[in-house]
């Protein structure tokens, strides 16, 4: 268990490093809203979220994929590792999504979010209703919580690292299980490639690397898909990044893509699969 241990924190120590170093070389800022929208927007628009301890750039591939195909994007940068999830969503999305709304000129705002982004998302929508909220893919979504910080989040370097939001991600009297199921359209993308990660036996059946596929799932959920794919790099996977247009584009067009409501447990008691149509 030591030597796993420290084979973790030299991970994480070198991670930090990386993202150290080009977190300020990609993305937006809250600040910089009004220099990027200075009119109407008359495209589709998205914000993307990153992940935990992540930055714009992880997200730059899902960022161009989506330019190309018609949407108006921003790639937005948070303080992911400094603030509590509530936090998080009362002083950055909660006035990010009115200034948005308000430049761009649009009733509603879709999303794309990795990991803890999704979280945010379904806390803002908490506090907040859904009235501003359009269509939502969340890729691997800590929704029923993650069992790594079960694990790790009494040893200092899991709280110096992942901060107060990683605090709050675990299964046990996680914050994401008190939010509730989603009053808006939500999508849902997991991967199942955790092979890679040697605390994958931490968890029950099939997982990413960080969250099981089984915690990704959320009752109320319009489609769910799984991919071939770890947590780290499931929003670059080609199959989620194509399903993500797919459902962004889709709308309530009878004849675009349907939707398939669906009836699941707090934490998916139905074994996973496709429900993506």
């Amino acid at each position: 268990m030591r030597r796993l241990l420290i084979f973790i924190l030299l991970l994480i120590v070198a991670a930090l490093l990386v993202f150290l170093i080009v977190r300020s070389l990609y993305g937006h800022t809250a600040d910089q809203i009004p220099e990027i929208i200075n009119s109407r927007v008359q495209k589709p628009l998205v914000i993307l979220l990153h992940g935990l301890g992540r930055s714009p750039l992880s997200m730059r591939k899902m960022e161009q994929e989506l330019t190309k195909a018609g949407f108006f994007v921003l790639n937005i940068s948070y303080p992911s590792r400094s603030e509590s999830i509530e936090d998080l969503s009362n002083n950055f999305l909660t006035p990010l999504i009115k200034e948005v709304k308000a430049r761009a000129g649009v009733d509603k705002i879709d999303f794309v979010t990795h990991s803890l982004g999704g979280i945010l998302v379904r806390k803002y929508a908490l506090e907040n209703g859904s009235d501003s909220i359009g269509r939502v893919v969340m890729l691997g979504p800590p929704n029923g919580g993650s069992e790594i910080p079960d694990k790790l989040k009494d040893y200092y370097f899991f709280r110096f690292i992942f901060g107060l939001a990683g605090q709050q991600l675990g299964t046990i009297n996680g914050l994401p299980a008190t939010l509730g199921p989603p009053d808006f359209k939500l999508a849902v993308i997991a991967g199942t490639n955790g092979g890679w990660n040697p605390l994958s036996k931490w968890f029950a059946g099939d997982n990413d690397g960080i969250v099981s596929v089984k915690s990704t799932q959320l009752n109320g959920m319009s489609q769910f898909q799984t991919v071939d794919s770890s947590h780290t790099f499931i929003m670059n996977n080609k199959e989620a990044i194509e399903l993500t247009k797919r459902f962004l584009l889709g709308g309530d067009d009878p004849t675009a893509i349907k939707l398939r409501n669906l009836t699941l447990g707090a934490r998916a008691s139905c074994p996973h699969k496709s429900y993506w149509r």
